[in-house]
């Protein structure tokens, strides 16, 4: 079914509901047909999204039936909700954010739960004796976790991290797929500083060569690269150099060299 088609009754849906309580969750999964109905109940104000970033497809699929009996599938790459915000990349931001791991690395536990002005203000006209946005538990507020929060932030700033991040976008993305030509790549993929790349599988044994590349990048080449079966994944530090990145693909094209 396409994108378009499978969201239309859920939107139509949602819209014409007046007298209940909606909530709409999604997460960094929610893609495509899913994005496009959370953007229109957003613009539209029927009900909170709630839940992370979501993937940021923002692309509609539509097969167009032609009279000789063949179809024209056409993909709309972008997206834009009513008042022109995108889709593709971002994503849709959610009215209340979860989110955990990534604020501190996971060196240290923490999570915590960002919401819109609109939402935290609704709950500030409550009796004055109660707790108005009641969220608090045992260890919440932990000075140290905070402490651990508050550091990267600090650090993103002053060292220009995002900035030297994109910049590195270019040149990660080209190094990665110049490893598409090898005869054991199967695939290669990026977004931003994110990649993946596919391995053939040995038959019947699914995950070997993923296995056998992983521990000769670490114990021969002193490079970690994270796999699953057969995928390699690549997230470099977002403070790498270029001369890491490539130093890395080297590697990883050596290895892939010397094995079956």
């Amino acid at each position: 079914m396409d994108d378009f088609e499978a969201a239309e009754p859920l939107l139509e849906a949602v819209l014409a509901v007046n007298d209940r309580v909606v909530v709409a969750l999604v997460n960094g999964g929610s893609a495509s047909a899913s994005e496009i109905v959370s953007g229109a109940i957003k613009v539209e104000g029927r009900a909170p999204i709630v839940g992370e970033q979501t993937f940021g497809t923002g692309t509609i699929l539509n097969t167009i039936r032609l009279s000789d009996q063949s179809a024209l599938r056409l993909g709309v790459r972008e997206w834009l909700t009513p008042t022109g915000e995108g889709v593709f990349r971002v994503g849709v931001t959610p009215d209340i954010i979860t989110t955990a791991k990534g604020l501190t690395n996971g060196v240290i536990p923490m999570g915590a739960v960002l919401v819109r002005d609109e939402i935290y203000e609704a709950f500030m006209h409550g009796p004055h004796q109660l707790i108005e946005l009641f969220h608090g538990y045992t260890y919440s507020g932990h000075p140290v976790a905070a402490a651990a929060g508050v550091a990267p932030l600090e650090a993103y700033e002053e060292e220009g991290t995002f900035e030297q991040a994109r910049s590195l976008e270019g040149h990660f993305e080209d190094a990665l797929h110049s490893l598409a030509d090898h005869p054991l790549v199967t695939d290669v993929r990026n977004f931003g500083l994110m990649g993946g790349v596919d391995l053939a599988s040995l038959p019947g044994s699914i995950g070997t060569r993923g296995l056998t590349v992983h521990k000769r990048l670490f114990w021969e080449e002193n490079v970690v690269v994270r796999h699953s079966a057969d995928l390699l994944q690549f997230a470099p530090f977002l403070n790498s150099r270029p001369e890491d990145i490539s130093m890395t693909i080297d590697k990883v094209r050596k290895v892939l060299d010397s094995i079956d």
